[in-house]
């Protein structure tokens, strides 16, 4: 009987290490939200690639796995956040606000450039579509730095996130 039970005693135990580990970070937006960065930027470069050695399909794939690595990402990063609490600055409030709309933007966008992506690497062909891919992939780029420009100013300038400060979870 007591080698039942012994699983989802090991997990409980697991889940509670795990819940532990991230008690120690109030918000864990931060943690997530570099990597669709890292991908979505990078993702302009592969693109410049691909125009540059337009032959190389595996350019091309790899910009759309950067991309939708990003996408999801960018999805998780969203899923992550917290909202601003009372305690805040009221100019942190309006920063928060563009933050966030610049995170949605760059999710939807990025949908946009990786679902273009596949349907390029498929289908559609030609200097027209590439020029076309380069101009959404780098738009996504440039919401990225927006985005993260505005929550870097919430953190280093109305110190709102770290350590909790200023922010409520969902």
């Amino acid at each position: 009987m007591q080698g039942r039970f012994a699983l989802p005693c090991i997990i409980s135990k697991r889940k509670n290490m795990t819940l532990e580990l991230f008690k120690q970070f109030p918000n864990i937006h931060p943690l997530v939200v570099h990597f669709p960065i890292v991908f979505l930027l990078t993702a302009i470069f592969t693109q410049i690639a691909s125009l540059l050695a337009p032959s190389k399909t595996v350019i091309k794939w790899v910009t759309f796995i950067l991309l939708l690595a990003g996408c999801a990402g960018v999805q998780l990063a969203i899923q992550t956040s917290v909202h601003i609490s009372g305690e805040a600055d009221d100019k942190a409030f309006a920063i928060f606000e563009t933050h966030r709309l610049f995170g949605l933007a760059t999710f939807w966008v990025s949908l946009i450039a990786t679902v273009f992506r596949f349907v390029a690497n498929k289908w559609l062909k030609g200097k027209v579509v590439e020029y076309l891919l380069t101009a959404t992939i780098i738009i996504t780029g440039a919401l990225v730095a927006i985005a993260g420009h505005h929550g870097a100013q919430m953190v280093y300038v109305y110190d709102v996130g770290p350590k909790g400060n200023g922010v409520m979870s969902k």
